[in-house]
């Protein structure tokens, strides 16, 4: 499944603030560390939630395209645990680069913290969310302009 581009998919800028302070070779294993996560929701029907390499929280809900994964819906980052707790994992484990403390911190507090329950909620939301483009071929949907019963996100109601 090729990775969209855009402005948070800038080469070496990942979704995960602490994989930016590491730069490319750290984005490069979030990006796979993602992919492996909708692949996962693929898999186990509709949504999976897994840590990053630095234990931020994401989620994800594929799209499928009669059956196959053709994009993927992902959430997140999150903390789960508090800020100093996660901050000292990241600097016993060697994850954070020498002198990028400050940045790490900063970048941790910026990062919402919500509690695992309300993750999985908001995991089961995505895979709502992503449910209208589970069935028939996306291309035929979209050339024929019918949408599932569910209505899609372009459909208009009056």
């Amino acid at each position: 499944m090729p990775v969209e581009s855009g402005p948070d998919r800038a080469p070496g800028r990942g979704l995960c603030p602490v994989c930016a302070i590491g730069g490319a070779e750290d984005a490069d294993e979030e990006l796979r560390a993602q992919l492996f996560v909708a692949y996962q929701a693929e898999r186990f029907g509709g949504k999976y939630i897994q840590l990053c390499p630095h234990s931020l929280l994401f989620w994800a809900a594929p799209i499928l395209d009669d059956g196959i994964m053709a994009a993927a819906l992902i959430g997140g980052p999150v903390m789960v645990v508090e800020t100093e707790e996660l901050l000292e994992e990241l600097l016993s484990s060697g994850k954070i680069p020498a002198g990028g403390e400050k940045e790490a911190r900063a970048a941790l507090e910026s990062t919402p913290r919500v509690a695992p329950q309300r993750a999985s909620s908001l995991a089961e939301l995505l895979r709502d969310v992503a449910s209208p483009w589970r069935g028939p071929r996306l291309s035929s949907r979209s050339a024929s302009g019918k949408s599932s019963s569910r209505g899609s996100p372009t459909s208009s109601r009056g």
